[in-house]
């Protein structure tokens, strides 16, 4: 059965053993500013020690510190909070503290229920994606607005990143154009291509709502490519 945590007033799909009839108690705790106590080094001596597939990726641990010493910091409160729920919650899950671990200014929205779908070409091997259960995250920006749209999934027996940076501030536009300065990102612990050429269509996108992001990029002097879809609702 599908268990929903509910936190600081959007609905987490959750994969942990969150009870939905605690999910009242635990929005209430949210509302009244209080969060998890975090021991963010055992954590990140966890993460780096036991998940080497998901470190290759990102070994930056820095975020759990800068969230549990700013829970009270604005503007970035609920989504600190939102990210120390997932920190919390991960236990020995490499995917979860992969999450836990993904923005220093906490995450705006984050759902563990992501269907990823397309096909791609990275540094010469071909990939075919067809994937369920996938985190998607929208990352925070320094001015507390959302940002990036990051999905972690599994593919094969390792975990794959896919990033769009700025996401947010440009979903609106239908499609629009990847540059230099935001490139498309797509990565295993092995292999990763950013290209910057190329554009996102942006079938649905709510902060507090679904998603159906479709990402097209080809980089004509390498061969590489990337034609995913991501599909879900935070």
């Amino acid at each position: 059965m599908r268990q929903v945590l509910v936190w600081c007033g959007v609905s987490v799909a959750m994969g942990c053993a969150v009870a939905c009839d605690d999910a009242a108690k635990d929005k209430r705790t949210a509302d009244s500013g209080s969060a998890p106590d975090l021991d963010c080094g055992v954590l990140s001596s966890h993460y780096l020690a036991s998940c080497p597939d998901h470190a290759q990726i990102n070994d930056d641990v820095s975020a759990c510190v800068q969230i549990h010493a700013g829970l009270s910091e604005a503007p970035w409160t609920e989504t600190r909070e939102r990210a120390a729920s997932i920190c919390a919650a991960a236990g020995k899950s490499c995917d979860e503290l992969f999450v836990c671990f993904a923005d220093e200014h906490g995450l705006t929205a984050v759902t563990n229920d992501v269907q990823v779908s397309g096909t791609a070409n990275v540094e010469g091997d071909d990939f075919a994606f067809d994937v369920q259960g996938g985190w998607a995250m929208l990352g925070t920006k320094t001015a507390g607005d959302p940002g990036d749209l990051m999905v972690l999934f599994q593919h094969e027996g390792r975990p794959w990143y896919f990033k769009l940076e700025n996401f947010a501030e440009r979903a609106s536009d239908d499609p629009f154009v990847v540059d230099m300065a935001s490139p498309i990102k797509l990565e295993n612990f092995e292999d990763n291509v950013e290209i910057p050429v190329g554009e996102v269509l942006v079938q649905s996108f709510e902060v507090e709502g679904a998603f159906d992001v479709r990402a097209i990029a080809i980089d004509e002097s390498t061969g590489e490519s990337i034609d995913v879809t991501v599909r879900g609702r935070f």
